[in-house]
Order: C-alpha cells, then sequence, then structure tokens
C-alpha cells in the first residue's frame, strides 16, 4: 500500500473508534481487537483469516500472510511479559495490516506459494538497533493501537472531576506522561475495574501497586 494512498495512523484508529461507538456504544471497551479485525478485514481480497497465539520465548507478534491463497494471519504471545501486552500486540498487528500490508492479490500466488518477503514479525528489539523505515512502521502501529484502545474523545469525555478523585496518586502510584509505558499501563481491560475509560497514548497511568492490579 503506498504512502499517499493511506491514512494516518490516527485517523485509521479513530474511523474504527466511530464504527465501534455506532454498533455497539458504551459496550465497546475493551474493545475486541480480534472480532474488530476480523470483520473489517473481511472487505479486503486479502482478509485476515486467523488470530492465533502461541508461546514462544522472545516473540511479542507477528503479521503474517498466508502462504496458499491472498490472507493473512495474526500470531501473538499468550505469556507477555506485561499485563494488557496481549490486547496492545493484537491491535499492534492490527495496525501492520491496515497501514503497511502490501495487499494479496491471486496474482501473488501463481507459482502456487508466497514468499516469506510479505510478513510482519515484531521482536522486542531495541529501537536504536531498527532502520529508519522499520522503526517508523513499528511507531506507526504503536500509534494505531493506542488510539484504537484509548481513543482521545473518550478519554476527555470521561476524565470528570470524579474520574480525577479517583486518579489521584497513591503509594506506589506514578503518573507518567511517556506513550511509550506499555508495561504495566492503564489501559483498556483494566477500565471497567476502575470506573473509568483508558488513558490515550499520551497520558499513561503505570500502576505498581498490587492491590489496584
Amino acid at each position: 500500500m503506498s504512502n499517499s494512498g493511506r491514512k494516518s495512523p490516527r485517523r485509521a484508529a479513530n474511523d474504527l473508534t466511530v464504527l465501534l461507538r455506532t454498533v455497539l456504544g458504551e459496550d465497546r471497551f475493551p474493545v475486541d481487537v480480534e472480532a474488530l479485525a476480523l470483520e473489517v478485514s473481511r472487505n479486503h481480497e486479502d482478509p485476515i483469516t486467523a488470530v492465533k497465539g502461541v508461546d514462544i520465548d522472545g516473540f511479542e507478534g507477528m503479521l503474517r500472510a498466508r502462504r496458499k491463497k491472498p490472507g493473512w494471519q495474526i500470531l501473538y504471545n499468550t505469556q507477555p511479559r506485561y499485563r494488557g501486552r496481549e490486547r496492545f500486540t493484537l491491535a499492534h498487528e492490527f495496525g501492520h495490516y491496515l497501514l503497511h500490508r502490501r495487499p494479496l492479490t491471486a496474482a501473488h500466488y501463481r507459482n502456487g506459494e508466497l514468499s516469506d518477503e510479505f510478513d510482519f514479525e515484531c521482536l522486542p528489539l531495541q529501537a536504536n538497533g531498527w532502520k529508519a523505515a522499520a522503526k517508523q512502521r513499528e511507531e506507526e502501529a504503536d500509534t494505531f493501537a493506542s488510539f484504537l484502545l484509548m481513543p482521545i474523545d473518550d478519554y476527555r469525555y470521561r476524565l470528570t472531576k470524579e474520574a480525577l478523585e479517583h486518579l489521584q496518586p497513591r503509594p506506589h502510584c506514578q503518573v507518567k506522561n511517556d506513550k511509550k509505558q506499555h508495561n504495566s499501563t492503564y489501559d483498556a481491560h483494566m477500565a471497567p475495574a476502575h470506573g473509568v475509560q483508558p488513558l490515550n497514548s499520551w497520558a499513561a497511568v503505570s500502576i505498581s501497586s498490587p492491590a489496584l492490579l
């Protein structure tokens, strides 16, 4: 997919947020990324046909092209280091599908099988070891995942006085303004338990108190 013809990561995530709000209303959290990816991709010739969890050391996630016919699979680690990482990884790989994949057609399978060059594999590597283009793709997929799971409009609406009081710093709690805080970040899967919706990518609450987890 050419850069000139695709949406920005934020726009792509926001469009899906509008869709989810229209269909599901306030029941859309936490976002069911697997169901969303399967449903939305059905409109393409090369849809996502499977989302599978695997337990492989040193592996985060992967968008893998099908080898026999046009289509894709999302693979993700079922034993992540951090709580909630699975949902973020699914959204990250879905972002690669929407933003970065080369659309597949039957013409790519004329020899009966597709080569590996179409795959996107995301490993827990140091970002300073990536090439510029790869780093940009990963950052865009992160941005997409952040805005899909933690929409800015919902954050602004939910962050009322009551919510702010609920998020007052407590022992062992720390507010961090860093979109890369994906470790024990307050995210979509934790929102229902605390009565507020998740924060967006530029304001995350990192919680280390066992009582809050």
